[in-house]
């Protein structure tokens, strides 16, 4: 209703480059461990998060997720001691975690800007099921994932990839679908993301 009642009063508001869609998620009800398993489940789908929302991963404003940060949030996490403070969270972060001191969210930066209805729904579920399946401990449920940290670290096998991207494809409501061309070059991501995470958590 939100977004209705904004669209139809913008009517000739021009969406430029400049501009973007940034969609804060409540998340005052999750614990540590659950903000941390958002983020590892995030930072592993990143790319395709760029990708259907008009890729502003080059942009300045819209920085992606390096694996570090997302193994200290883990290991923050185990050990009960929050770490969102701007030392090491940035608000141009693609997913801004500084928010969750002040106003007990998480924001998303990724998407271009539009007036589009529709356009803006779709993304604005996108986010908020990813946060909501993890509250609602989907990730043991669905995946059978009790231990992210050492979970995300075994992930080494085509179809291991294909439950990461299949996962996108749920929590988008198959809004975003990923075709057969893409498939490839996302599993390599996921590949990728997976090695970094790996480095960071021997070091």
């Amino acid at each position: 209703k939100a977004i209705t009642s904004l669209v139809g009063n913008i009517k000739s508001a021009d969406a430029t480059n400049r501009c973007g869609i940034h969609v804060h998620v409540n998340v005052r009800d999750l614990t540590m461990k659950q903000l941390s398993d958002v983020y590892t489940l995030y930072y592993l789908m990143e790319d395709m998060f760029f990708t259907y929302s008009g890729s502003r991963s080059a942009s300045c404003f819209c920085v992606p997720t390096p694996a570090y940060k997302v193994t200290k949030l883990a290991q923050a996490a185990e050990r009960q001691r929050p770490v969102f403070g701007a030392d090491f969270f940035t608000k141009y972060d693609a997913l801004n975690l500084l928010p969750v001191g002040e106003k007990g969210s998480i924001e998303f930066r990724h998407h271009y800007a539009t007036t589009r209805k529709e356009t803006i729904v779709d993304w604005a579920n996108l986010v908020a099921n990813l946060v909501n399946f993890v509250r609602t401990n989907r990730l043991e449920e669905s995946l059978g994932v009790i231990d992210t940290f050492n979970w995300v670290r075994d992930i080494n096998t085509v179809s291991n990839y294909d439950q990461v991207i299949g996962l996108f494809e749920e929590l988008g409501e198959h809004k975003y679908e990923v075709p057969l061309a893409a498939r490839e070059r996302f599993r390599s991501s996921i590949r990728r993301r997976v090695y970094l995470f790996k480095l960071e958590t021997t070091q």
